[in-house]
């Protein structure tokens, strides 16, 4: 709840927020973008977008064996309008819509809420420490430069429904070797990490004053692999999703890795994305895109009914600084906490407790939601609309 007033303002397509600057988009095939990042100032990234989201099913009959989608196919951006105050976003957060034009309509049709921003609370400290020699505690909440990309999965999922034994009893449940751990040796297991990346982007023509590149790292917590064979099947048709991390040369010919047409012929796809990787060039003092792959596998449960649940399906990368900053851009917040001891004749008998001026005495009373209300008067907001 923003108790004190919001701290972030919306001009149009841009968006303030503390250090922060960035213009957000509406792709209508691919959905959400953010243009011109910067934090105090400083560039960070062109442009921050979604490019495709595949769902690729499995079964023994052919119906269930080839439902495999790509969904920009869909047109994604038009979609984006169902966002609903209090379960997708908070209730106070600022909307944001989009105008799009489709063969449908003569005039350009007006999805209010594209978008929504807000101010998230991670209740989770960007920095503490406790020092004891000197007797320091400090607590910061602000802002240090890096940003995360979370994306979720929820939704019906299609069944495979069970029928009669294969006369040669291809069923995993008659061929599937069990065997419990019992032991904690057993139950540890290792993965096949055997080398550790740490990708960053740097212009080694920059250093700092300590001689250092400046840079930004990609740190991708939703690593996935697919494990259809590369070129097989419909697997060309996302052969981006072979790589969690790929860097290449910033290309007119080359605005997207997937396109509206790659659902109808995966196996000869009009974007051939491992082209992009195959013709090799030189990425020194270039501009480069990071194309991220982010996945997880599912297998359905009973509580997948009626609709997937969320938790466990949330994937990110962050884009962090490194080396970027003389320090932690936090310590410049004014949102933090100090507390130092007051010791008299060597004993702690207070707390001198610093706040930087910002308040303390707020209660905490959310808006009253008079969201059904409007729905009820625009329905077209929450359903789709005949």
């Amino acid at each position: 709840m923003s108790t004190d007033g919001k701290r972030y303002n919306i001009k149009g397509r841009q968006v303030t927020y503390m250090f922060w600057k960035f213009d957000i988009s509406l792709s209508i095939f691919t959905g959400p973008r953010l243009f011109d990042i910067r934090f105090k100032g400083q560039f960070i990234a062109y442009e921050i977008s979604v490019q495709e989201l595949t769902s690729f099913y499995s079964g023994y009959k052919p119906t269930e064996h080839y439902f495999n989608f790509s969904d920009v196919r869909l047109v994604l951006g038009s979609r984006s309008k169902y966002l609903e105050p209090g379960v997708d976003c908070p209730i106070d957060a600022t909307y944001v819509g989009s105008y799009f034009v489709d063969r449908s309509s003569n005039t350009p049709i007006h999805n209010a809420r594209s978008f929504c921003v807000f101010e998230l609370n991670t209740e989770m400290p960007l920095r503490r420490h406790q020092g004891y020699l000197r007797s320091s505690h400090r607590f910061y909440e602000g802002m240090t430069g890096g940003t995360e990309v979370k994306v979720s999965a929820s939704g019906v999922i299609i069944a495979t429904y069970h029928g009669r034994q294969n006369p040669y009893s291809f069923e995993i449940s008659e061929n599937f070797n069990r065997k419990l751990k019992v032991t904690e040796k057993q139950a540890a297991y290792k993965h096949n990490i055997l080398q550790p990346k740490l990708p960053v982007i740097s212009n080694n023509n920059i250093k700092d004053k300590f001689g250092n590149t400046p840079g930004y790292r990609i740190l991708n917590t939703g690593l996935t692999h697919n494990i259809r064979p590369p070129g097989t099947g419909n697997e060309p048709g996302i052969s981006w999703s072979r790589y969690q991390v790929a860097i290449t040369n910033r290309k007119e010919s080359e605005p997207g890795s997937s396109s509206i047409y790659q659902h109808k012929n995966p196996d000869q796809p009009i974007v051939r994305f491992q082209d992009f990787i195959d013709d090799d060039e030189n990425i020194i003092d270039k501009d480069i895109v990071a194309w991220i792959t982010m996945g997880f596998h599912h297998i359905p449960t009973k509580e997948d009914l009626p609709d997937t649940h969320t938790p466990g399906t949330g994937q990110s990368f962050f884009l962090l600084p490194f080396n970027y900053f003389d320090e932690n851009p936090a310590m410049s917040s004014r949102n933090a906490i100090r507390i130092d001891p007051i010791d008299v004749k060597g004993q702690t008998k207070s707390v001198k407790v610093e706040r930087y001026g910002v308040r303390k005495d707020i209660d905490c009373i959310p808006p009253k939601n008079y969201y059904d209300q409007v729905i009820k008067g625009d329905p077209c907001l929450e359903v789709q609309c005949l």
